[in-house]
């Protein structure tokens, strides 16, 4: 899975477990990349 955030940018879930996520990458910035700002996550890609 991947999930985009509006400043850190794309990165990939490594595991979740109970409310806890763990992702790829440097620490997130609680400012720039938390709410009210938009994430995307991107469960799975289709390709047609």
């Amino acid at each position: 899975m991947d999930i985009e955030f509006a400043s850190s940018g794309k990165r990939k879930i490594i595991e979740i477990k109970n409310n806890q996520v763990w992702l790829t990458g440097a620490s997130l910035d609680s400012v720039t990349d938390g709410y009210p700002q938009p994430v995307t996550v991107t469960l799975r890609k289709c390709l047609l």
